[in-house]
């Protein structure tokens, strides 16, 4: 199966591919595609592990923000506002 990552790494000019090969070979090009996706998926998923149950709390409470911003009911009988 093949990544994004290696398919952009071997969709790439000839001119880099002969270099690749030439410095690297294919077997070693190859490698370091594979372990740069790799690392690529366990970024992304660490990202996402751990930031979006971070961004839903934070939208939530945005949510609450902006709902009591609109009650003029609770604002003017606090007195946070003139009413």
């Amino acid at each position: 199966m093949s990544t994004p990552l290696i398919r952009h790494l071997f969709d790439c000019s000839l001119e880099l591919q002969g270099f690749l090969a030439r410095e690297l070979g294919v077997r070693k090009v190859k490698s370091m595609a594979a372990a740069m996706d790799a690392s690529y998926t366990t970024l992304q998923r660490l990202i996402l592990d751990h930031l979006n149950p971070v961004i839903e709390a934070l939208v939530f409470r945005l949510g609450d923000l902006q709902g009591l911003a609109r009650w003029e009911v609770c604002i003017c009988r606090c007195s946070i506002d003139s009413c």
